[in-house]
C-alpha cells in the first residue's frame, strides 16, 4: 500500500467499499480509490466462515479505513462510498465525528430511516424533481431518467445518533434522498433507492452522481478479478 501511494498512482479522496463472493467458502472485501477513471484496490480483506456472517462486514470497513489511515494519514479519505450492508449507524459516526470522513450508503428498504424518508414523500410533504443523464454499461452508453428527492435533520437511525452522541454530538442529523427510475412504467412502479449521507448535498441527483463511482467495483475490480 505505501508504495501505491508513494508512486502516486493512488489519486484523489472519494472512497468505496464492497464485497464479492469465492465460491460457497469465501468472500473478499476490498476499500478501493475510485476518485481516478480506473479504480485501484489499496487494501481487502479475505474473509471465511463466521467472519463473512452478516453484522461483521462494518468492522472490516472499519478495519480497512484505519489500514490506510494509519499508512497514508488523517487527510487520506474525504468520501466513503458504500452499500448498506458494509456500513452501520455507529461506523458512520465515528467515521463523520473521530475521522471527519464523510460517508454516502444505499439504504435498505427495511431501515426505519427508509420508511420515515418516504413516508415524507407518500405525504407530499418533499418535491421531486426529474433528471436525465448517460451512463455506460459494459461499454454502452444508455440515457437514463430519474426522479429524486430529498431531506435533511433526520434522525431516525438510532445506531448512528446514539454512538454519535458518545462522541460529544448530541444532535447529530442524517441526510437522505429517494431515487426512482422513470425510464419505463414497469421500472416507475418499483420502490425507489435511497442514499443516506453524513453530508447535505445539493440535492438527491448531485448525491446520486456522487454515488455513480461505486460501480466502477462492479465492472473494473471483481468482474476482472474472476475472469482472470
Amino acid at each position: 500500500m505505501q508504495a501505491l501511494y508513494q508512486r502516486q498512482l493512488v489519486r484523489g479522496k472519494v472512497y468505496a467499499v464492497d464485497g464479492s463472493g469465492l465460491g460457497d467458502d469465501f468472500r473478499v472485501v476490498a476499500l478501493v480509490c475510485v476518485s481516478a477513471t480506473r479504480p485501484i484496490i489499496v487494501a481487502w480483506r479475505l474473509l471465511s466462515g463466521q467472519a463473512s456472517e452478516k453484522g461483521q462486514e462494518a468492522a472490516v470497513t472499519r478495519s480497512l479505513i484505519e489500514q490506510v489511515l494509519e499508512v497514508v494519514g488523517p487527510q487520506a479519505i474525504g468520501l466513503l462510498l458504500a452499500d448498506g450492508l458494509y456500513a452501520d449507524g455507529p461506523l458512520l459516526a465515528w467515521l463523520k465525528y473521530r475521522q471527519s470522513i464523510d460517508a454516502l450508503v444505499s439504504l435498505p428498504e427495511d431501515r426505519l430511516l427508509y420508511q420515515d424518508l418516504k413516508g415524507l414523500a407518500d405525504g407530499q410533504l418533499l418535491d421531486w424533481t426529474h433528471h436525465r443523464y448517460l451512463r455506460t454499461i459494459g461499454g454502452h452508453k444508455q440515457v437514463r431518467e430519474v426522479e429524486v428527492t430529498a431531506a435533511g435533520e433526520l434522525t431516525s437511525w438510532d445506531g448512528f445518533t446514539e454512538a454519535a452522541a458518545r462522541y460529544g454530538v448530541p444532535d447529530a442529523r442524517l441526510w437522505a434522498c429517494l431515487i426512482r427510475d422513470v425510464a419505463t412504467q414497469e421500472a416507475a412502479a418499483e420502490p425507489p433507492r435511497a442514499l443516506v449521507s453524513t453530508r447535505s448535498f445539493r440535492d438527491g441527483f448531485a448525491a446520486l452522481q456522487a454515488f455513480r463511482p461505486r460501480w466502477h467495483i462492479e465492472d473494473d475490480v471483481y468482474r476482472e478479478l474472476k475472469e482472470g
